[in-house]
């Protein structure tokens, strides 16, 4: 019996040749966007996880920036949820596409209620949001580019206060800029509506999260109703 989006109850482990998964001797752009689609999946899954998870002190060189009760630095959650901003603009692009192939038009109509909504919806989503997450993509998604440093400076709020810290002893200097995340944030509001600051983060942060919600679900009915099975029983 399917359970949540079609897929069976319980864990399962399958494989299968590559080659003969995404159809690569038949060079079809739904197969392509489907690896796509894969791909992208993971690097949000682990964009989202290192944004929330613990972190590890010998990894994270960061981790005394702002430490939250979580465990997790705000510059880190910050860097990692930019990184996600990138992800979700490439989900767009990449949903752009396919919905247009045969295939994903056949899966779409043969699949039960519940998942076509979640594939409609998500269509419909990045759709109407293309422009705002193409624009929050561009403030600092990627690497934090002369434009966005010029808007950051020149939008600072008159009241943001940030910290700078230098650390000496007899082998080496550390210095930790605590302001760094105000900086993303001021950046991150440029070109997103709303009247001040904090209300357009606010408004481009509900945004990428209900992003989120989309682009995992059409991945997973993905898996459910087409990709599972071509991997061997």
């Amino acid at each position: 019996m399917r359970g949540y989006h079609g897929l069976m109850h319980g864990s399962r482990i399958r494989s299968g040749n590559l080659r003969k998964v995404f159809n690569s001797d038949l060079r079809r752009a739904f197969d392509a966007h489907l690896a796509q689609l894969s791909v992208l999946y993971e690097d949000l899954r682990i964009e989202l996880f290192s944004m929330n998870g613990s972190r590890d002190a010998a990894l994270d060189a960061v981790e005394s920036l702002d430490e939250e009760e979580s465990g997790v630095g705000k510059y880190r959650r910050h860097y990692y949820l930019r990184r996600s901003f990138a992800t979700i603009r490439e989900f767009a692009e990449c949903i752009k596409h396919l919905k247009k192939t045969p295939e994903f038009i056949a899966i779409r109509n043969s699949t039960i209620e519940e998942n076509r909504k979640v594939l409609d919806d998500a269509v419909f989503f990045f759709s109407k949001n293309s422009g705002l997450l193409k624009t929050v993509r561009n403030n600092t998604g990627g690497h934090f580019g002369i434009k966005s440093a010029l808007h950051a400076v020149e939008a600072l709020d008159a009241s943001a206060v940030g910290r700078i810290e230098l650390q000496v002893d007899e082998h080496r200097a550390n210095v930790k800029l605590h302001y760094a995340g105000e900086l993303v944030a001021t950046a991150f509001a440029r070109g997103v509506d709303g009247k001040t600051n904090p209300e357009k983060i606010q408004n481009a942060i509900r945004t990428v999260a209900e992003a989120y919600k989309h682009a995992t679900g059409i991945a997973q009915v993905m898996l459910a109703d087409y990709l599972i099975d071509r991997f061997g029983k």
